[in-house]
């Protein structure tokens, strides 16, 4: 007795329905590849954005810890500052209308000028010498976009506080930089806290 098994191949329904089978799990396999090939270009652009105003915001910083001490920030034997304080901030830290001015000693002791502000939603920073602060000064920094930046003085058993609503005769310890940007159309706030003398 011999048992043959029957050559029986594949109908062309059944092949038409495995290649449909594997074009839908064709198609989901690409769905997943691209949007997370979507979701790491989204990362890489946020990484890159943070690492910039990071150094932006580091930048910021260094130039107001290196302001040029104009005159003493603390009493001498006396308990009596060496000048009346004109303002909460150090003389040589000037916030005025968006724009930050920090007066800096360079190597050679001469004053330089290092000024902050907004320009076409772009914080730009230009430095130069104090004497020919009339003249243009070299753009050294510029990042965008900024929609809009502030700071405000710490006061000792106040906390943060405004810079006009501060009353007169208080010194500020640190200063807080708020920046404010876009990523990708939703709005995004650094922050940034420098101490002072």
């Amino acid at each position: 007795m011999s048992t043959e098994w029957p050559c029986k191949g594949m109908t062309l329904v059944e092949v038409l329905v495995a290649i449909f089978i594997l074009s839908i799990l064709s198609v989901l396999c690409w769905q997943a590849v691209d949007g997370s090939q979507r979701i790491h270009d989204r990362a890489r652009q946020l990484q890159k954005s943070n690492i910039n105003i990071l150094s932006l915001l580091d930048q910021l910083a260094t130039d107001i810890s290196n302001h040029a001490l104009l005159a003493s920030p603390y009493p001498d034997s006396s308990g009596q500052l060496s000048s009346p304080m004109q303002s909460i901030l150090p003389e040589s830290i000037q916030w005025d209308d968006s724009r930050l001015t920090v007066l800096q000693l360079d190597r050679a002791g001469q004053l330089n000028a290092t000024s902050w502000h907004i320009q076409d939603k772009n914080i730009v920073r230009t430095s130069s010498p104090l004497e020919q602060n009339q003249a243009r000064a070299p753009t050294v920094y510029r990042y965008g976009p900024i929609t809009g930046w502030r700071i405000r003085p710490w006061i000792p058993r106040r906390g943060w506080m405004q810079l006009p609503d501060v009353p007169a005769g208080l010194r500020a310890t640190g200063i807080e930089i708020v920046l404010d940007t876009e990523f990708q159309g939703k709005p995004v706030s650094y922050r940034k806290v420098v101490l002072l003398p």
